[in-house]
């Protein structure tokens, strides 16, 4: 480890001083060696003196893929689920979030392609093979990106990214299973070598110790080629069976076919009547022949069975279901949806290797090349940009999101700290202060209150409200204020609200009011909460509530909330 000088702005005030002794350094960490033997790796301490090949058939997969109807289709899922609800870029520092934006945009330039078909590319690769290579070309003058200082050397730019075809590349490895070479072989006059420092090799299911990822058509393989020869046999078995064996019988026991002085017998004439008989024709005999067509009958073996176990291994090697396949069958819908869950979960862990591998890997080097940081291990995390797929458990994702809130509005967390759950940018306070506001509503407020009914405090006055049936009004007044207050009343759950240090008793106070009234409405089939004057109305209602509890004696201030709901419902009904 060895301190560089990288920046500084000190002024020195005594001219004694040496200014090495006060500036900032900055430490730079080497790589540590990897101890570890690999499986494939030369022993001795060693390194390849030639390339190998993978230790799996790539070309082989490759065949599998375009020749099985499964299998293609499997993959093409599992890529168009990865990308169903897109992807975005999330950092909370603005300047990186569009400092890579704009990098983007130059490297689809230079590269002639779209980041997204890119990413689709290096996506399919993954899927497919569990490998994905990425070549990096450097070039300063198709970037916007700083040369970068190492050592004695300047590295230029990354000016575009590529991706090679998997089934190509080729490898030397050190005694730790380390790369040091890569090259892309074609044939043996048309390869090109690569430095470890121009690939990025993305893995998935990589076991330690070995070179590459371990491909998805390595434990299933077998059982697609035996179900492969499951079904050409089916297919001569058809074949055979479809055209009957026509068999033809001369003469009995008792009376043999006989010959004729010409040397020939009746079984070489009835065979030369056979041939000559016309598709759509007969023959008539006489009682000394038996004509007769042999088929599969019953006698056939049933290979059904056969199939579908075969079929049924291929689609769990594969990650998949026939409900994912679009094939119907006798399966239920709550067993399909637990099927689809698996694939979902599947796809979102391929999501979340693809997108680890691209914001470590490919926007951290951009993000030292903008000249704000020296190395990769000093960019803050909070001044990370990473690449996030959108989430495919939409469900799920509601239920959390609603856990979120519902700890937010009981006080365990504030606003801050809910949004950067959710994954969006904190807020300050004028800009919380304003949200509260608009939760509020307190822009409206003059505007219902032109509108709104006179509710009398508890020392006395008047309440002027609109004249109802005194059935309706009884009735109403029977839910909301019952003679036996039980613990959970709405008028409870408000008072607790109260107490409690919550920051948005507002906004809980309206949800549990409105909820009360919807509840009511519905089972007396009232008229529902549907214009903006009946909000405005609630909005003020609610604030009233909040503005009298220190004013009132906690069973004056239960009194006086069954009397806001009573005056809501007599102006809803």
């Amino acid at each position: 480890m060895t301190n560089v000088i990288h920046n500084t702005n000190y002024k020195v005030a005594n001219d004694n001083m040496f200014l090495a002794d006060n500036i900032k350094s900055v430490e730079v960490f080497k790589k540590a060696k990897n101890t570890m033997y690999s499986f494939f790796a030369p022993t001795g301490g060693k390194k390849d003196t030639y390339f190998k090949p993978h230790i799996y058939d790539l070309y082989e997969y490759g065949r599998i893929i375009d020749t099985e109807s499964f299998v293609a289709r499997a993959f093409n899922k599992k890529r168009s689920l990865m990308f169903k609800y897109g992807y975005e870029l999330q950092s909370e520092d603005l300047k990186n979030a569009e400092y890579i934006h704009k990098r983007i945009s130059e490297i689809s330039y230079v590269s002639n392609m779209p980041f997204d078909l890119f990413l689709r590319e290096t996506a399919t690769n993954l899927i497919t093979f569990h490998n994905a290579y990425v070549l990096k070309i450097r070039k300063k003058e198709s970037s916007s990106g700083r040369v970068i200082r190492d050592g004695d050397t300047d590295i230029e730019p990354i000016a575009a990214y590529f991706n090679l075809p998997p089934e190509t590349i080729q490898t030397k490895v050190n005694d730790a299973g380390v790369v040091v070479k890569y090259r892309q072989y074609v044939s043996p006059s048309k390869y090109r070598e690569y430095s470890p420092d121009d690939i990025i090799h993305i893995s998935y299911n990589k076991r330690t110790g070995f070179v590459m990822g371990t491909p998805p058509l390595e434990p299933v393989k077998d059982d697609i080629l035996a179900l492969r020869r499951i079904e050409e046999s089916i297919e001569t078995l058809i074949y055979k069976s479809l055209f009957p064996i026509i068999h033809v019988k001369v003469g009995t026991e008792k009376s043999p076919a006989r010959r004729f002085p010409d040397g020939t017998t009746e079984v070489d004439k009835a065979t030369k009547y056979l041939r000559q008989i016309e598709e759509a024709g007969g023959l008539v005999t006489n009682e000394r022949v038996e004509i007769k067509a042999i088929g599969a009958e019953s006698i056939a073996l049933r290979v059904e069975g056969y199939l579908q176990h075969f079929k049924s291994r291929v689609f769990i090697g594969l990650g998949m279901s026939a409900i994912d396949f679009g094939e119907g069958d006798s399966t239920g819908r709550a067993t399909g949806e637990v099927l689809s869950e698996s694939l979902k979960e599947s796809v979102m862990d391929y999501q979340a290797t693809l997108g680890e591998y691209i914001s470590f890997m490919l926007f951290k080097p951009l993000l030292v090349e903008s000249g704000r940081y020296k190395a990769e291990y000093l960019i803050p995390e909070n001044e990370m940009v990473w690449f996030k797929f959108g989430n495919l458990d939409v469900t799920g994702l509601m239920k959390i999101e609603s856990h979120e809130l519902n700890k937010m509005t009981q006080g365990a967390q504030d606003i801050n700290e809910t949004r950067k759950r959710f994954g969006l940018k904190q807020k300050s306070d004028e800009e919380l202060k304003s949200m509260k506001e608009v939760q509020n509503y307190t822009g409206r407020e003059k505007e219902a209150a032109k509108y709104a009914p006179k509710v009398a405090g508890p020392s006395g006055g008047s309440k002027s409200a609109p004249s109802k049936a005194k059935k309706s009004s009884n009735l109403t007044k029977s839910i909301t204020k019952p003679k036996n207050q039980h613990s959970d009343s709405v008028e409870m759950r408000i008072l607790d609200i109260m107490r409690s240090g919550s920051s948005m008793k507002n906004s809980r106070v309206y949800s549990l009011i409105l909820d009360e009234l919807n509840d009511i409405i519905g089972d007396y089939e009232l008229l529902l909460i549907d214009n903006v004057f009946k909000d405005d109305l609630l909005v003020m209602a609610s604030n009233n509530i909040l503005d009298s509890y220190e004013k009132m004696k906690e069973e004056d201030f239960l009194d006086y909330i069954s009397t806001c709901i009573l005056s809501l419902l007599q102006d809803f009904a």
